[in-house]
Parts: structure tokens; sequence; C-alpha cells
């Protein structure tokens, strides 16, 4: 049985201090199968281009390995991993950031749950870049990247955990490493940092836009397009199993933990930049009129009302930033119901995505 091809798709964006660590993480991977790695620097960057090509080998080839470079204007996350996916033929598909690297053996140690064939994707055990002041993990040709092993290693994702109001969290996120993270099993969705997903899958929920495919939602330009993609996923009977043998380090660019209480939340939300709060803010709600299941609504009707009201409310008294995001919410309205159409008339009878909320 030939070994499945793999497409590793990067966008380079303001990521001059990460970039190079992150395709040497790529290339240093231990796979036999066949490896494409496809960049997009869409920042309009010249140094960061620059910086690209010298961390590509000459030619852009090496065994079972082929690098693609191309540069544009800055099109967003969903456009810009979709634009990557389009150019590919492999089997699976693997959406790195530019500021996270892989541990070598990350696709060796992925690739098993596959062996189902109802799996769709994969959820890696994702640690922090960086943890107070932490030195970014140094890549080595033939050797794990080197960390500091004297710091606790601190969790960034191990997936996507939905709470019944509606709140999207990263499971894990700013706890300890530790056992209980060392369990492999079924979760609701990746994380849009490392995922790893099947192309069957992706075809499989892809929304008709014109003649192409829309894997990650294009008009959220960028944050909730992997919460999205998870709950089509769900959908359509796609599981995603959380490997904890995969490793990767990710420097995320906003929230430290999955806070949970009022007071935690409003506080880690002040680290978020304004343009991730318009985003997000407006997205979240997009996200919801596409996928969203009335009578599960109803059944979580009261949790998502107080959250919804609260969200809404400490939007409009401190954070004047979100509420254009009603604006935008309004103008993408009928975008988001058509695509509705299509995911409500697509989904399987049995899925149920609910099973996860908590």
């Amino acid at each position: 049985m030939n070994t499945p091809s793999v497409t590793i798709t990067i966008l380079a964006y303001r990521s001059k201090e990460t970039i190079q660590q992150c395709i040497a993480s790529a290339l240093a991977l231990i796979y036999e199968g066949q490896i494409d790695i496809r960049i997009l620097e869409q920042g309009e960057d010249a140094e960061e281009f620059r910086i690209i090509q010298d961390s590509l080998p000459p030619g852009g080839i090496m065994k079972n390995r082929s690098v693609f470079l191309t540069r544009g204007e800055n099109i967003g996350f969903a456009a810009g991993h979709n634009a990557l996916i389009r150019e590919s033929d492999t089997d699976f598909i693997l959406c790195l950031n530019a500021d996270a690297v892989l541990l070598q053996d990350f696709l060796l140690s992925a690739m098993p749950p596959f062996h189902d064939p109802s799996v769709g994707a994969v959820q890696g055990k994702v640690l922090r870049w960086k943890n107070g002041g932490r030195p970014l993990p140094t890549i080595r040709y033939g050797l794990p990247p080197a960390v500091d092993d004297e710091q606790e290693s601190i969790i960034d994702t191990t997936g996507l955990l939905p709470l019944r109001n509606r709140r999207i969290i990263n499971r894990g996120q700013g706890e300890i490493d530790s056992e209980k993270f060392n369990v492999q099993g079924e979760i609701f969705g990746p994380d849009g940092a490392v995922p790893l997903y099947r192309r069957a899958a992706l075809n499989d929920v892809a929304v008709p836009l014109g003649k192409q495919k829309e894997y990650f939602d294009e008009s959220f330009f960028t944050y909730k397009e992997d919460v999205d993609l998870a709950w089509r996923l769900q959908w359509r009977g796609w599981k995603t199993v959380y490997v904890p043998k995969a490793v990767a380090w990710h420097g995320r660019g906003s929230g430290d933990s999955a806070a949970h209480t009022p007071l935690r939340i409003i506080a880690e939300r002040r680290k978020i930049s304004p343009k991730a709060k318009y985003y997000s803010f407006a997205n979240q709600r997009l996200m919801q009129i596409k996928n969203e299941s009335v009578s599960a609504l109803s059944r979580d009707f009261f949790p998502w009302a107080v959250k919804e009201c609260g969200a809404w409310l400490f939007a409009l008294l401190s954070e004047a930033g979100t509420v254009p995001a009603l604006l935008r919410i309004l103008r993408l309205l009928p975008s988001a119901l058509r695509k509705r159409s299509w995911i409500m008339a697509h989904r399987k009878s049995d899925a149920n995505p609910y099973h996860w909320f908590t």
C-alpha cells in the first residue's frame, strides 16, 4: 500500500520572526510519502519573501519533498488556504500556521487514525511556543526541536470544545501539560493552527462557490473559519481524532487560556487586538447562522441568551471597535443564509454535533 501524500499549506503574513523555523520543521518531517509544501507570502513584504526563499532547498526539491512559493496580497486565512488547497492534489492537507513548528514524527503519529475511513481530521497536541519569555524551539535537521526542558510545557490546544452557550474554546489552553492530555480520542474538531484533513472530507463538506469549492468560508477572512469547518464536518458525519503523540508548537496571537468565568473572559478579551475582536465577534454569529439547529438552540436557549446579551452589552459599553461587526453581520447575512441552505440540505439525518456541546 502506498504511503498517502500530504500537502502542507503555509500562509506567510508578518511572520518574519517565525517563518524560517516553520518551514524548517516541515522540511525535516520524517515521512516516506510525498509532501508538497505550498507557501503563499501574502504580506507583499520583500524582506519576508527573501527570508522564505533563503529557507528553501535549492531548486525547491528534496527527496519526496516539493516546495512551491507564490506571493500576493493579503486575502485572509480562509481564502489563502483555499487557494493553496485547490492547487494541490494530495490525499491529505495540513494547514500549518506560520508561527507553528512540528515535531519530526508529527505525520507518522497523526496518520494511523485515518485507517478508519470515517475519520476526516486529526488534531495533534499543540504546545505553547513561548512560555514567559521562553525561546522558540530550534529546528535541527535529523533531530527534534530543541526546547528548554527545565520549563513546564503549556498546552496551546488539544482541539475545539463547544459549550452550550455557543462559546468555542480550545481544550486545555493555558494548562500545564499532564497525563490527562495523553489520552487519544474523538473530539468535536481541530483548531486552525495545525489541523490535518482528509481531502475527501474537505471535498464532501465544501460549499459550492461559483465553479470552485469553498473549504474554509472566505467571507470570514480570518477567525472562526476552523470552527465553521469543524461544524460542517460534524453535520456530514466525519470524525475528528485527537492524537497526543502528534506534537507541535504554536505561538498563538490572541488568548492565553480557555477562560470560563465572566471576569476571566473579560481579562482575556483585553489582550485581543481590535481587528481580531471585530472579525471574531461577527464571524461567531455568522457561523451560528450557517450551522445552528433551531431545536438544539431551543434546548440551550437560556445559557446562549445570557452569553449573547452579555457579549453585546460588553461590546456596546467598552469595545466600540466591535460595534461595526453588526454591520458586517448584516452585510454578509444573505450569503450566510444561502450557505446555510446548502449545509442543512446536505447534513446526514443521524448526525448530532450537539453531543459535544458541554
